[in-house]
This record gives structure tokens, sequence and C-alpha cells, in this order.
């Protein structure tokens, strides 16, 4: 084994010794002592009763657009997820021994919103029931009429671009959804919804309920949801103010329809105002947490912490505050863009770049032990029956995600790569984001890859330009935006991002092979489905379609005073700020710490 660099040491030893991060338990002092105190059904442990009243200020990365619609984008639902009901979502009461929170659940975990009941009586039918008590806001154009299963059977029409909107262009992105091959959505009558399918589609059932797209806007603002000032919906806030890169707010919804499933006779939302700051500079976030100008930052809205130094130096500061690790992904992790012939083709190249770069080391020492270097492929391992545990890869393609810079070598040369006169093989690039990205530790892999005579320029732009250069293709070499060892809702979402064309990875990839082995599993059910999926995401990882970078938790922070969150990162796919009616504010605490 190679000695490891010297340099990357003396990094590890400059930092601050490793912190150990608290569980969200803290010490708020014996004035809140007195209080009374209930057992939280989903974690066993002893919370302050839920109040009403307050505001929760939270923190959003700024978002490269002024809308709330999510047929446009899912990432629209961080700005109207408060207002917005959906079919499903998990259930908030459920046992966290048996789901994470982040973004897979299994199916004992989803379970209705909208839907009161729900039904497949065959392979091809849908049927849901929606609750007769639920009402849109009070406000033109609706006026708080009653949600219909017609306003519902419109959404999905929509998204979809059949029935009353045949001719027009389906959605972009919707990736569980748009591929279930719907022949009809059809309200029966005004509370029931029936889904007609033209041939089985596996998980049909998840994505239907769950879909980060399926949203129950009203029909009457379809055409005015361009501005975010316009969304309405059934959800237990209204929106109040939408100013563009500053704030959202909204106020509580008097008319909500929904108990706490935790504490069923408390009426959701419990506080009066929710308000986002928008805030995509992480020292700015830190700086309004230290300053007790917001409640909470992190991946409730993708606003996490993202280095490990400034979280430790935070919680040295500041022990009061709740920290909560959260990974789904590998955040670390890049795409090789290889739909041109160049050095990155060759499979031989991409495995030398892995086997340059020691994750180990990484792990150890930039990242204080936290990370998880063991490589994964794009099927995480909440998806049991799909996911490839590394130790059963077969030992031959092991070898290429170990440290071994000489071997890397050898396999340059082998590829046709000498080193030049200048000790140079060859030059390319790699674009992160400069808002999300760690770029200490791609600053590392530059490092590396300059010792096996790889030349990479790093580029960093901001969250709004880096997603215009991923969806429209305009980037070289490799990028952060690939979707490795995800616990996604549905494999559209991981597994589907390596095929010709996936928004999501900029079209990184062009490979028949897997495209045509993708479409055959579109089209399989049952456990042929999970076998020909397990079969392809190792596929992916014999191909190195990817740069495997660590599983590195980033950081939800907290007030201490901000009651009933447990790390919880969303409740089904893209509900991220649909968690915060869930929450609420210890008011005798927030007081005396102020």
């Amino acid at each position: 084994m190679a000695v490891r660099f010297t340099w990357i040491m003396a990094l590890a030893l400059a930092l601050v010794a490793t912190v150990t991060f608290a569980s969200g338990e803290s010490d708020t002092g014996a004035a809140s002592a007195e209080k009374e105190y209930v057992t939280d059904p989903s974690t066993g442990k002893q919370v302050v009763k839920p109040e009403f009243g307050g505001t929760i200020t939270g923190a959003l990365l700024t978002r490269p657009y002024d809308h709330g619609d999510t047929w446009i984008t899912h990432g629209a639902g961080l700005i109207a997820g408060p207002a917005m009901d959906k079919l499903g979502q998990a259930n908030w009461a459920i046992d966290r021994s048996l789901s994470p929170f982040t973004t897979y659940y299994p199916e004992n975990v989803v379970t209705g919103l909208l839907a009161e009941t729900w039904e497949n009586p065959d392979p091809l039918t849908y049927r849901y029931t929606i609750h007769d008590n639920v009402f849109f806001h009070d406000k033109p154009p609706v006026n708080g009429r009653q949600l219909t299963a017609d306003d519902v059977a419109a959404n999905y029409e929509r998204l979809l671009g059949i029935g009353r909107f045949a001719g027009q262009e389906p959605a972009a992105h919707s990736w569980g959804t748009k591929r279930i091959p719907m022949e009809s959505v059809t309200a029966i009558d005004n509370l029931t919804l029936e889904i007609k399918l033209s041939q089985p589609y596996a998980d049909t059932a998840r994505s239907l309920f769950d879909d980060c797209h399926i949203r129950a806007y009203p029909p009457e603002i379809f055409d005015s949801l361009h501005d975010a000032n316009s969304v309405i919906g059934t959800g237990p806030f209204i929106m109040d103010e939408f100013v563009s890169a500053t704030s959202i707010t909204f106020d509580k919804n008097p008319n909500y329809w929904r108990d706490d499933e935790k504490f069923p006779g408390n009426r959701l939302p419990y506080v009066d105002r929710l308000v986002f700051l928008m805030m995509s500079d992480e020292a700015t976030r830190v700086a309004a947490l230290r300053s007790r100008q917001i409640d909470i930052t992190g991946d409730l809205g993708t606003s996490a912490i993202r280095s490990i130094s400034t979280v430790a130096d935070l919680q040295e500061r500041h022990p009061e505050m709740h920290y909560w690790p959260i990974s789904f992904r590998s955040e670390t992790s890049l795409a090789f863009k290889m739909v041109e012939a160049g050095p990155l083709s060759d499979v031989r190249v991409r495995r030398a770049m892995q086997m340059a770069i020691d994750i180990e080391a990484i792990s150890d020492n930039y990242y204080r032990g936290l990370a998880k270097p063991q490589p994964w492929g794009p099927i995480g391992p909440a998806w049991i029956g799909y996911h490839n545990p590394f130790d059963t890869w077969p030992e031959e393609l092991q070898q290429y995600w170990v440290y071994d810079p000489e071997g890397a070598e050898r396999l340059l040369d082998e590829a046709g790569y000498p080193r030049g006169d200048d000790g140079t093989r060859f030059r390319t690039s790699v674009t992160v984001n400069g808002d999300r990205s760690d770029i200490g530790y791609h600053e590392l892999q530059v490092g590396y890859w300059k010792e096996i005579g790889v030349e990479v320029e790093l580029n960093a732009p901001d969250n709004a330009s880096h997603i215009g250069q991923i969806s429209s293709g305009e980037w070289d070499g490799l990028t952060w935006y690939v979707s490795v060892g995800a616990d996604y809702g549905n494999l559209d979402g991981s597994l589907g991002g390596f095929r010709a064309g996936a928004s999501f990875t900029g079209g990184a990839f062009n490979d028949p092979v897997f495209d045509a082995r993708w479409n055959e599993l579109q089209a399989t059910t049952g456990d042929e489905y999970r076998q020909m999926a397990k079969a392809l995401d190792l596929y992916v990882v014999e191909q190195h379609r990817y740069l495997w970078g660590p599983l590195v938790p980033s950081f939800t922070v907290s007030q201490p005073w901000l009651a009933g969150y447990n790390g919880e990162m969303q409740m089904g796919n893209c509900g991220w700020t649909e968690i915060y009616a869930r929450l609420w504010v210890d008011g005798q605490l927030k007081d005396e710490m102020n």
C-alpha cells in the first residue's frame, strides 16, 4: 500500500479536535423543568407538550426561479409545499426505526393524506376516495371551495399531457409518474378518483401516492402559477408573500382539515406564521443561527451545513443547539461526461481516476471519521433486495475502488495516456456547485489527480448557474450532480439518472446497452423487476459510470426551543417543507433564552 499523502495529514492536524455531534438532545436548563411533557410515539422520547402559536423561521437556498409550479420542477415543492397536500405521504407517527425519513419509504410507511381509502382491484386499476372535509384556501379565485376528485384528476392530466390536456407537453421532469403507462384518469364521482393503466407497471402505487410533482393545485390557478404568490392549495399554510431571492412567508390556514398524526386532537399547524429567509451562503446561515434570527437550517430545505469543521466550531460555541447528521446519497460523487470521444470515454481512465484518490484517508482525517468511505452503486441500501453491497461485488471489480496510485498509472499507460515532458498525461475539468459542494474535498481530489499526471481545473459556479449548466449539458469533464447510493422514492431518481438524456445529469451519458436494459426494466413487475434492477445497478458499477466519493453527512441545526423535530429530512418524496406544520415552538424556553 502506498504511503498516504502527508499534506492531507497536515490538514487534519490543522483542524480542531473531533467533536461528538449531538443527537438533538441538550440541557435546556432548570427553568424549563416544570413544564408539561408528553411521549413522542415515534421515538419514545419525552418532549415538551405541543403548544399553538408563534413563528418558525427557517433558511432556504435561493432558488433560480420565482414560481411554485411543480409541473416545471420538483424543487418548486420547497416554495409550494407548506400550502399543498398530495394523495399520500409518509406516516409522521410511525416508529422512526422503520424509516430514516430521508426519501425512500417502505410500503408500510407510506399512507394516505388527501386519500382516505384506496384500492388496487386489478393490476391495471387504482382507485382513491378523497376525504370529504378538504377545502381550498379562502382566497380568490377558489374562495374556500371543496376539493374534488376532478381537481386531483386535472393535476395528473396536466402533468402527463393527457385527457383535457392532450396535445400539450407533459412535464419535463416527473421521474416517477410520467413513466407510468396511464390510459385514463377519471373522477368517477365527486370524491372518487380512478386511474387506469394500459399495462402493468412496477412501483405504480408508490409513485401515484407520493410523486414529487403531483400536488392538488386548483385548476383555476394553472395559468398563473408562473408567479409564486398565486399558489393556492389545501395545505396547512396559506401563502402570504413571496419576495424573489429574499423571503417566503405563510400564515396559518385556520380551516385546515388534518390533525397531528402523533397527537390526535391537535389540529395542524401549530404555529401561526412560517417564514423562510433565502440564504445560499453557508456563512450567512451560520451567522443567522448564532444571532437567533432563524430557528432551523438544514436538509428540510436543502440548506444544510455541509462543512464538518464549521459544524464542529458551531457546536463548540453553541452546545445548546441541536445537531442532526443527515445523509441519503453521496454528495461528493461525480458524473463523467461520456458522450464524446476522449480520455473519459475509456473505462480504464475512469477506473484510474478512482484508484488515485485515498477515500479512506479523507474520510478518517478530513471528515474526522464521520464519512462512510465504502462505495455503493446507484441504488441505496434502504432498497433492500435491490442494493448491491460492496462486499458482494466481484473481487476483480472491487480493486478499482481501492486506493492504488501505482495501479492507476499502469491503467493510464495501457489506455494510451503516457506522461508528457511536463509530467502531464491529459487535462480535464470538474464543475461542482459553489453553494452546495464541499470545495475543500474537491481540491483534495485535484491534488490526488495531479500526482498521477492528470491536470484538472476546478470550477465552482453558484447554485443557479450550476443547475443551468447541468440542465443544458454545458459542462465538460466531471460534474457534481450524480445520484449515487441514493435512497430515492423511486429508481428513476437514482438508477434512471444514468440513461441517455436524463435531465438531472445533463446529458452526460450515452450507453445504448444501459438504455435498452432500462427500457426493458420499465415493462417488468414483481420479482423480475427487482432482479433486473439489481443487475443494472451492478452494470453501472462495472462500467464505472461515476467517480465515488465518501458518504458525508450534512447537518440540520435547530434551536433548542423548536420542538417536535427529530432530524427528519422529508415526509414523502419532496415533502421537505410540509414538516413545518408538525413542529411547534416552546415559547417559555424561547423567551428565557432570548
